[in-house]
């Protein structure tokens, strides 16, 4: 009884601010922990390095393609200028062919004819030369009882009445009065027409 009565009358005086701080991180765990550092650095940069090594492959790579990829735009750009140079070529070439047989035809038909004086037929060559509608020419010309009839071919139908909007600008066409008498278009897509004037009787009041 006296002994535990003298035990619940101690003080204890040792406070846990008097004792010695724990040393939670010794030397050699400072140690450890510096290397875990270096290594977790390690590991990113090795990781950061591949990911850059590997996007750099794939830039190199796309540029490749990409350079294939102009390099064969420029080449259907030049085959496309080419063909379309070309296709010019063949439509003024095919133009100036059937300008041709249509001067052909025309100076065969006037010498065959024979139904127009001369002067008259040189100056109205001359007035058709000056008023030429391109992509418009004639293959027959003929003044049939006073009536002059033009015939030819166009590849525009809106070449048609343009050429006919300047005939009173020369003066073998001057005056004349012309009608559409025949529109025909041929698989190729060629408009032949005729045109014929009224007689000169029946500008001059008599006959039709």
């Amino acid at each position: 009884m006296n002994t535990a009565s003298a035990n619940k009358n101690t003080i204890n005086l040792y406070t846990d601010a008097l004792r010695p701080p724990r040393e939670y991180l010794s030397l050699a765990n400072l140690g450890w922990a510096i290397l875990l550092v270096i290594i977790i650095v390690l590991l990113w940069r090795a990781q950061l390095a591949w990911q850059i090594h590997t996007l750099a492959q794939q830039r190199a790579t796309t540029q490749v393609e990409l350079t294939q990829v102009q390099g064969r735009i420029t080449e259907l750009a030049q085959r496309q200028r080419e063909q379309q140079i070309d296709a010019q070529t063949e439509a003024a070439v095919a133009r100036l062919e059937r300008e041709i047989q249509g001067l052909q035809s025309l100076s065969s038909a006037v010498l065959q004819s024979g139904t127009i004086e001369d002067d008259n037929y040189a100056r109205l060559l001359r007035d058709l030369s000056a008023i030429h509608q391109p992509g418009l020419w004639l293959s027959h010309i003929e003044n049939r009882q006073g009536r002059l009839i033009l015939r030819g071919q166009t590849e525009h139908s809106g070449h048609l009445p343009r050429w006919m909007a300047r005939f009173d600008s020369v003066v073998s066409l001057q005056g004349k009065q012309f009608a559409v008498v025949a529109l025909e278009r041929d698989d190729s897509s060629i408009l032949s027409f005729e045109l014929r004037s009224q007689r000169e009787q029946s500008t001059q009041g008599g006959g039709q």
